[in-house]
């Protein structure tokens, strides 16, 4: 039975996933980003960014979620709140990066909102010039 109209999800109409060109999908993409890339760390995720190469025109988003953050579920839960942020902020900086998101266990963000906040100030610190090195006086 049936006893009234379905509950709305926290996700209609944020989750309109991510067309084929806004993802990485090979791993030479993600190798290529994780090992030039500028690394970036926060409590929920680790984030390796650079920009696109040629011909890309669009942010592009990596996602790798290990079996230690949970079980399926609770994965494929993590891994649609972080296309649903990343589809948010795309709209909101279209300048064309690949992006390779790796959650975190026990702290990964499970609802949209945690997610962009956390893209956001990862993306921001990575735009940062860097701080030049100290080296050891001989």
């Amino acid at each position: 039975m049936n006893s009234g109209p379905p509950k709305p999800s926290p996700f209609d109409g944020a989750d309109r996933g991510l067309p084929r060109e806004g993802r990485l999908r090979r791993r030479v993409d993600f190798d290529r980003v994780m090992q030039n890339g500028r690394k970036v760390v926060h409590p929920a995720l680790v984030v390796w960014v650079q920009p696109s190469p040629a011909g890309v025109d669009r942010p592009r988003l990596g996602l790798a979620v290990s079996r230690k953050v949970g079980n399926a579920p609770i994965r494929n839960r993590v891994k649609r709140v972080l296309r649903a942020a990343f589809g948010v902020l795309s709209e909101r900086r279209p300048e064309p990066l690949d992006v390779v998101v790796v959650a975190r266990p026990g702290s990964a963000p499970l609802d949209r909102d945690t997610a962009l906040r956390a893209l956001i100030d990862v993306l921001d610190r990575a735009a940062r010039p860097r701080p030049p090195r100290k080296t050891r006086a001989s």
